[in-house]
Order: structure tokens, then C-alpha cells, then sequence
């Protein structure tokens, strides 16, 4: 009994998930941009694995910054706060970013450790951007333009 409740409500948030992802696509007049993105078939794999990729190195640096503060967080709970960020980011409309979700997940095991992991959070933000700088300026050196 407690499995099959279980695969109901996994079965039902998949179809709500599907459900607003048309909704959203359909208001916003993205359909028919996910269709020519579909027609590309080769185009999807390799943007799904971008995805995939980019949210691992995140979860791996932030357990690397979790670990130079010496705590621990392993590659599975930070990829899954990586994804929920993700999510609030992109698909949840509203003010609350994806950070403020990722500190609430990842605070919520520590008690006393709040204040360090937003402050982790934030130099995770701040690295990232650093790296991101210092791509567009390779980028525009090796252009030479």
C-alpha cells in the first residue's frame, strides 16, 4: 500500500511537471521554439549533458568549499541542492532565487552552522562568476579582435 501511494504521487508530479512545462511554453509562444530545437535532434543530447555537467561541477565545488571549512557534504546532496536551485530559478516564477533554496536545504542539517554555509553559498556565487569572467576574457584574447 505505502509503495503504490508512493508511485501515485511520483506518477502525478511527473504530470503536473509536463503539465506546466506545456503551459508555460505555450503562453510565452516558446513551442514553437522547443519544436525547431526537437527538429535538431543531435542538438538535445549535448545540451542535456551540458546541463547534466555543469550542475556535477557545481556540486563538486561546493563540496569542495564545504570541505576547505571542514564540513562535509557529499556529491549527492549537493547535486541535488544544485538541482532544486535550478529549479526555483528557472521554472518557479518569483523572487525567490535558487540560492535562497539552496541555503535552506543545505542549512537544514546544520543547525549551527547557518551563517557559515550562507557565507559558502556566497563565495560559491563569487567563484563561479570569476571563472565565467575569465572564460570571455580567454575567449576575446584568442579572438584578437
Amino acid at each position: 500500500m505505502k509503495n503504490t501511494i508512493r508511485h501515485f504521487f511520483i506518477i502525478l508530479r511527473v504530470a503536473l511537471g509536463v503539465g506546466l512545462l506545456y503551459y508555460v511554453l505555450k503562453v510565452t509562444g516558446g513551442l514553437s521554439a522547443a519544436k525547431q530545437l526537437i527538429s535538431t535532434k543531435w542538438l538535445l543530447p549535448w545540451l542535456s549533458a551540458l546541463t547534466i555537467i555543469g550542475a556535477a561541477i557545481e556540486a563538486r565545488r561546493l563540496g569542495v568549499l564545504f570541505g576547505a571549512q571542514g564540513m562535509r557534504l557529499s556529491f549527492f546532496e549537493g547535486y541535488r541542492a544544485v538541482a532544486i536551485a535550478a529549479l526555483f530559478n528557472f521554472c518557479i516564477p518569483g523572487g525567490t532565487g535558487g540560492d535562497v533554496m539552496k541555503l535552506y536545504y543545505l542549512a537544514a542539517d546544520s543547525r549551527g552552522q547557518r551563517v557559515e554555509i550562507a557565507t559558502l553559498i556566497f563565495v560559491d556565487r563569487a567563484v563561479a562568476l570569476f571563472c565565467m569572467l575569465s572564460l570571455v576574457v580567454a575567449l576575446a584574447l584568442l579572438d584578437g579582435r
